[in-house]
């Protein structure tokens, strides 16, 4: 299973690229909606610089088809490793089709159910992304992870289950139990996890 890492931190992400142990990054929504559009592009100039795998970004317009193609072409103009993430809506499922075609990677994010990982695969999403609340225990986690990998299986087999992002060591190991190909994990949760046993399921589950 890979990870990665969760954070719109430049240091954070630099620090866990020279490591070597990430296949990539989610950048966290909320640090770039504090962002006006110069320091937004700037710093998702430099993740990518830093990044040598896929960076999944948020798309600005989260209603809207031309909104969601708009800022898919400024990811893709900021570098070649930025993939738009998109909601597992109508507009989402359809710029989604349109940035395959363009030959462009794209991320569904919060679905909510196994028909929207089907309609995301279906689009050609590289990546989906089963929502799931993150409260006390890991069986939400767990839940999620099986859910969309049976309707991958099924239904979008080219697609790879991302889940998270994960706040707890322990959901990482619930993630591989349910079958996810890849985690999110924000960087305090990988620094315990990778402080950890290397013997302990949860940190031998991200280094498989």
């Amino acid at each position: 299973m890979k990870v990665f890492l969760h954070s719109g931190d430049l240091d954070e992400i630099r620090h866990e690229q020279k490591r070597g142990l990430i296949a990539g990054v989610t950048v966290d929504p909320t640090v770039l909606a504090a962002l006006d559009d110069g320091a937004r592009r700037d710093l998702l100039g430099a993740i990518a610089a830093s990044c040598a795998g896929p960076v999944s970004v948020s798309v600005r317009a989260v209603t809207g088809l031309p909104g969601m193609l708009d800022d898919a072409a400024v990811l893709s103009a900021l570098g070649s490793n930025l993939v738009p993430a998109l909601p597992a809506t109508p507009d989402g499922w359809e710029a989604m089709r349109r940035c395959a075609a363009r030959g462009m990677a794209a991320h569904a994010i919060d679905c909510q159910s196994p028909a929207d990982v089907e309609r995301g695969g279906r689009a050609g999403a590289r990546w989906v992304s089963p929502a799931f609340v993150d409260g006390p225990g890991e069986g939400p986690v767990l839940n999620a992870a099986r859910m969309a990998e049976g309707t991958r299986r099924t239904y979008a087999r080219a697609a790879s289950v991302l889940l998270g992002p994960l706040s707890r060591p322990g959901q990482a190991l619930e993630a591989a139990i349910g079958g996810a190909d890849a985690v999110s994990v924000v960087f305090a949760a990988l620094q315990r996890l990778l402080a950890g046993d290397r013997r302990a399921p949860a940190a031998a589950a991200i280094r498989s």
